[in-house]
């Protein structure tokens, strides 16, 4: 809760019940957001929602086409007029005939001049591992995550250095934003401090002794 005058408290809302927090009983920090010096800014998280959902999706799929026999979509047609409701007869009679994994291998046989046409295209041309590849590659480069730390690296050496730079690019501002926050807002009240030292991980102390 936030006016021109800055952050005027916090408020919890679980159910019903909603519970209000001052500056002073909450400690606080926020990711840069352009348009607002206050209020939350964009998390990676939220970046990385659309693609999540499109691996979402993709998986969603998949697992309903195999579940119901690896059944394309189909429209079955006649030349004939259907009498009322013979339709939905028909369509029902249909997904209980060809419906499901058990189903997969029955032979079926239409009447009345019905005719079954696919209209969906050849999975093979669906490009579902490319689609998979490039929500993955969104998320991780949303998230500071090398993609080599998420599938197989070229070499050791090339995957040491992915590892090294997750740490200096993505890990160690997040922990200095934390660590300044949590100093400012709570520790030095105390006469303590909070110090993250990820330069004394052995993957940087093996770079140091290097060099």
């Amino acid at each position: 809760d936030y006016n021109e005058n800055g952050i005027q408290g916090f408020e919890q809302k679980v159910g019903a019940v909603t519970k209000r927090f001052t500056p002073q009983q909450i400690v606080y920090g926020h990711s840069f957001n352009p348009y607002d010096d206050l209020g939350p800014g964009v998390s990676p998280l939220q970046v990385a929602l659309e693609a999540a959902g499109i691996a979402k999706n993709v998986n969603q799929w998949a697992a309903g086409f195999f579940e119901h026999g690896a059944i394309p979509a189909l429209l079955l047609h006649t030349d004939s007029t259907l009498p009322r409701g013979e339709a939905e007869r028909i369509e029902g009679a249909w997904n209980r005939m060809v419906s499901g994994v058990r189903n997969a291998w029955k032979a079926v046989v239409l009447q009345g001049g019905l005719k079954p046409e696919v209209i969906q295209p050849p999975v093979n041309t669906l490009a579902l591992p490319e689609l998979q590849a490039g929500g993955r590659a969104q998320i991780a480069t949303a998230m500071g995550i090398p993609q080599t730390m998420l599938e197989d690296a070229a070499n050791f050496a090339t995957a040491k250095e992915h590892k090294q730079s997750f740490i200096l690019d993505t890990i160690a501002p997040e922990c200095e934003m934390i660590q300044e926050v949590a100093n400012e807002q709570l520790f030095q009240l105390y006469g303590l401090k909070l110090q993250f030292r990820p330069q004394d991980l052995d993957i940087l102390q093996e770079d140091e002794e290097q060099r």
